[in-house]
């Protein structure tokens, strides 16, 4: 009897070890999860006080934050996203698409980062590049109504006119699609396109109130540049009157050959 009792404690005496060891080994992965999870909320809070900043405009505080976030975690989509945006608008344009690009990459097929990287090309020149982007996000939300409206744009700042307002024409009625598609002529430099949609449009709905102020507008600027033309030609005619009378003084106040006196 007193051997099975020694036996019984050599087996519990094998097990103490195991046992122990499991013990340490589950409280070193509670003390990982708690350091993560205490980890993951520093993160939360500094990219919640870098969008603040962002939102209050003030992008450079923003931008010191988002890139230091990005040394805990270089491959976060959303810190890639803001840090772009923001970059972007203190005119530091290619750092501003490579972070763009670098979210689209850590987050594909994300239409919101597709919209803003999208809208970026636009605003900085790149309207060939947009349609890219943009008809990327406009195959995995066919509805979005801001992949739609800065596909027409890219489409009409690159003059392809009719597929802008096909474009337009997906989620507005014709009147509409001719306002916005005026709108858009105007910012590619095409007065006298955008005048004629504009005139479309009010034909068909004369209470479009933006289409009939942007109108009056371009109406004014062609008023205000056929003085400028005016002007320009009188003063040319004036210098070129002025030039003939300068000559003219000139020969008249040359000197005279005189009659030869010698006999």
């Amino acid at each position: 009897m007193h051997t099975r009792h020694f036996v019984h404690l050599i087996a519990i005496a094998a097990l103490c070890p195991s046992l122990i060891g499991c013990q340490t080994a589950a409280r070193q992965t509670a003390q990982r999860q708690s350091e993560s999870s205490a980890a993951a909320s520093d993160f939360a809070t500094k990219f919640n006080l870098a969008k603040l900043r962002e939102q209050e405009g003030d992008y450079a505080a923003a931008r010191k934050l988002y890139k230091e976030l990005l040394l805990s975690d270089p491959s976060h989509a959303s810190t890639h996203h803001r840090l772009g945006i923001v970059e972007i608008r203190l005119g530091e344009t290619d750092s501003g698409l490579d972070h763009l690009r670098l979210a689209d990459a850590a987050s594909p097929d994300n239409v919101a980062i597709l919209n803003d990287l999208g809208f970026a090309c636009l605003t900085t020149g790149r309207p060939e590049m947009a349609q890219q982007v943009l008809l990327t996000a406009l195959d995995l939300d066919p509805h979005n109504e801001r992949t739609i409206n800065n596909l027409a744009m890219a489409y009409g700042l690159t003059g392809q006119f009719d597929k802008a307002f096909a474009t337009f024409r997906r989620k507005l009625n014709e009147a509409e699609a001719l306002s916005n598609l005026g709108y858009v002529a105007t910012q590619a430099g095409n007065a006298k396109f955008a005048t004629e949609c504009y005139s479309r449009a009010l034909s068909l709905n004369p209470n479009l109130k933006e289409a009939a102020e942007a109108l009056a507008q371009l109406a004014d600027l062609k008023r205000q540049i056929e003085q400028q033309k005016s002007i320009a030609a009188a003063t040319k005619l004036s210098g070129a009157a002025e030039a003939e009378n300068e000559s003219a003084i000139r020969l008249t106040g040359a000197q005279q050959p005189q009659p030869d006196s010698r006999p």
